[in-house]
């Protein structure tokens, strides 16, 4: 997803950013079993000094803080960009396809690994 000037893998369900950058605060995750997204889903929430995960599991908090962990990175020192993510995965099993032999394909090259 490249939208609110950042970028994330996989790229979540939805994204919404309002283009404002606001002050980097706590991190807050819960987990809220019944909320419809599953134990590896998560909504992300960030707005002025705080940023809220709430996951089906805790599965899903750890790839919401996955998420916002990518998005820091992209980021201005301090700052994040307001909005919300949600994601949930397409399949039972989530996981990712490297090919060892391309060095410079995938996902750890994607994010900045190499």
């Amino acid at each position: 997803m490249r939208d609110g000037g950042v970028l994330t893998v996989p790229a979540p369900r939805r994204a919404e950013w309002s283009g404002r950058w606001v002050r980097a605060g706590e991190a807050v995750a819960c987990v809220e079993k019944g909320n419809g997204l599953g134990q590896e889903g998560y909504r992300l929430e960030i707005g002025e000094g705080r940023a809220r995960i709430v996951g089906g599991g805790e599965a899903g908090a750890h790839w919401g803080k996955m998420t916002l962990e990518q998005v820091r990175r992209q980021s201005p020192a301090g700052m994040l960009p307001e909005g919300v993510v949600v994601d949930w995965p397409a399949f039972e099993a989530r996981g990712y396809y490297y090919i060892s032999c391309y060095p410079n394909a995938g996902l750890p090259n994607a994010l900045g690994l190499y």
